[in-house]
């Protein structure tokens, strides 16, 4: 295709977008939307080349694969190994063999597939993965994979149709993405209440079903271009009203805005509305073509690869999250390390000659090798002898404080109420429910491991119950599916049993308080004294009981006085603004920092040097025996 110079600005746009939004400023929590334009530009500039070449009977396969190979494969392979090479220094075990996975998969083009199945509460942090971001190469890679096929039998057998069919699966797609979790694979193949927003797990965020949209908008609309050109309405506006809608995306659109939806659309339309309406002179949008945005335009692949490696290194070395000065430094070093990528590497073995063949049959071998080193780096033998290192660097003394990551989720994972808790008709028992997210395992487990003082007096029940579910308790209206079975649950749970005490544990948000009005006031309706719980977070303590843990001299005073720097100043504030909420309400609040704080001084190990929690707000065991006798305290207190 022919240099198209405002794509370039648009690639600048999306790419500062998503550092943007890795950086973890919170204003720019919408700035993910930056894939989203890169993958309708990947559409629309992938069907260029295949058309034109198709119309010039030149199209080869052995030619588009290579292409996209030699512009791919290079700078991604480079990537890889600085992140294993500096992994292997500053990450724990749990950190390294993830990042190795994450690695592994990547490589083999299922980096979307892997984070698709692995990411939950307890996985490595977005944040502080440093390959995160390669799903959404590899979910282009599948792209390019499948659709130039699709597109050459469209074209050789239904060359009249092309823009029909493409909409057709571009249609399904965005079906698939909304509406796809309505569908059964029994008769008659549909549920029989539909729900607005009921997205299935094949057609979710990282999956290529729910993303082909994007690229298929892109797609049919290089297949129009000529046609929406002739459009008499003002180009200059359409492509105002474009950027506005992307500016607006990126504003009010954040973690839980369920990606990929209709949502979606906004960012899709607005970017396509820009492609094909740059005014040329003249514009508000001449900014897409100066300098300075075309320059980061050109080495926007290269910058997009760089930057999630630097952020999460400094975030694993720092064990804290970037101050503003760092993110504009490491900003720069990643725009010169992205120049030098492009330069050296990417412009230089974009121009070699070597034939097709030749090197997709390199790209094989390369894959094979790098793959082999990734063998080499799970095997039990390194992996061993990994953890020694890790350990060797610690003194007895402080052993306990070093934390089995994954020992710790396994077991998390499997925590129930045990069957002495559980509700029966017994009159001389307190009943108490326990509503929330993970936060209410932490108490579920604390009641479990302090069996004794709780059995004789009290029975319990834990529900789950999102806090995006709140809003649905009295008005159902585009309800959706996991909402539905969440709601349903509750309302059944508390029409059957008498409650004498809620309790509600959230990892909260900055929307908490608006979401916690529905709550509040759909349990109104009942008896039962409700508590508002603030969460007890400590900012990467983990990492800070690492530290530590290396210096044999630090004593238990001095050790507590720098667990104290850990606790999360957004959940304090968070914390703060809840109980306003609770007070504004007349119900009760009780801050989880007091069980573990005084004095804004924390004592989270117990004599042994065995830590309290195993990440930022997870208890272990020992933890969990602690916490257990401060719930008993609380629950005797208040009688």
């Amino acid at each position: 295709m022919n240099y198209i110079k405002h794509l370039d600005g648009l690639r600048a746009l999306a790419v500062i977008f998503v550092i943007l939004f890795h950086s973890g400023i919170e204003v720019f929590s919408g700035g993910y939307i930056g894939v989203d334009i890169f993958f309708v530009l990947s559409g629309y500039l992938i069907t260029g080349i295949i058309f034109k070449k198709l119309e010039n009977n030149s199209f080869s396969f052995y030619d588009f694969y290579a292409k996209r190979i030699k512009r791919l494969i290079p700078p991604v392979i480079i990537i890889k190994f600085f992140s294993l090479v500096v992994g292997y220094y500053l990450m724990n075990p749990y950190q390294f063999f993830t990042l190795i996975d994450q690695a592994f998969y990547s490589t083999i083009l299922l980096s979307n597939f892997y984070l698709s199945n692995n990411l939950d509460y307890f996985s490595l942090s977005t944040f502080e993965n440093p390959l995160m971001h390669t799903w959404s190469l590899s979910l282009e890679e599948q792209f390019y994979l499948i659709f130039p096929i699709i597109f050459l039998i469209i074209y050789y057998k239904f060359k009249n149709r092309i823009v029909l069919l493409l909409s057709l699966f571009l249609f399904i797609s965005l079906l698939m993405a909304q509406f796809g979790g309505n569908l059964t694979f029994e008769k008659p193949f549909i549920e029989y209440k539909l729900f607005f927003f009921n997205q299935p797990e094949f057609a979710s965020y990282f999956m290529p079903i729910g993303r082909f949209f994007e690229f298929l908008f892109g797609s049919v609309s290089y297949m129009l271009t000529i046609r929406l050109k002739k459009i008499t309405f003002s180009h200059k506006i359409l492509s105002y009203i474009g950027i506005f809608i992307i500016l607006l995306s990126l504003i009010l659109y954040d973690g839980n805005s369920g990606f990929p939806n209709l949502l979606t659309l906004l960012p899709v339309i607005g970017t396509i509305l820009i492609i094909i309406f740059y005014p040329e002179k003249n514009s508000y949008l001449s900014f897409l073509t100066f300098k300075p945005f075309i320059f980061i335009g050109t080495i926007s692949y290269s910058l997009y690869l760089w930057h999630q490696p630097l952020f999460a290194f400094y975030r694993i070395k720092f064990n804290s999250e970037i101050p503003i000065l760092s993110i504009l430094i490491i900003i720069f070093i990643s725009l010169i390390f992205s120049y030098l990528s492009h330069k050296f590497i990417e412009s230089k073995i974009r121009r070699l000659n070597f034939n097709p063949k030749k090197t997709i049959y390199v790209f094989f071998i390369s894959i094979f090798i790098f793959v082999s080193i990734l063998f080499f780096l799970k095997s039990n033998n390194f992996q061993e002898k990994f953890k020694l290192k890790f350990q060797n660097k610690i003194s007895l003394k402080n052993i306990n404080l070093v934390i089995d990551l994954n020992e710790n989720i396994k077991r998390f994972k499997n925590i129930s109420l045990t069957k002495e808790f559980q509700l029966s008709d017994s009159l001389n028992k307190e009943k108490i429910l326990i509503l929330g997210d993970s936060m209410s395992v932490n108490w579920i487990d604390a009641i479990n491991q302090n069996k004794n003082l709780f059995e004789s007096d009290y029975e319990f029940k834990n529900l789950i119950l999102d806090e995006n579910c709140f809003k649905f308790l009295k008005n159902t209206t585009y309800l959706s599916k996991l909402c539905a079975s969440y709601v349903k649950n509750f309302q059944n749970d508390l029409s059957l049993n008498q409650y004498d005490q809620v309790f509600v544990l959230l990892q909260w948000s900055e929307k908490s308080k608006l979401t916690l009005e529905y709550l509040l006031d759909y349990l109104n309706n009942f008896d039962a004294k409700v508590y508002l719980v603030g969460n007890a977070k400590f900012d990467n303590l983990q990492k800070m009981a690492y530290k530590i843990a290396l210096n044999s001299l630090i004593n238990n005073q001095e050790m507590i006085k720098e667990f104290s720097k850990t606790k999360d100043k957004k959940y304090i504030f968070y914390n703060y603004e809840i109980e306003k909420l609770a007070s504004k309400n007349k119900i009760n609040y009780i801050d989880e920092y007091d069980f573990y704080c005084e004095n804004d001084l924390c004592k989270l190990f117990d004599s042994d040097l065995n830590l309290f929690f195993w990440d930022d707000d997870h208890l272990t065991e020992y933890g969990s025996k602690f916490l257990g006798v401060k719930l008993f305290k609380l629950l005797q207190s208040d009688n």
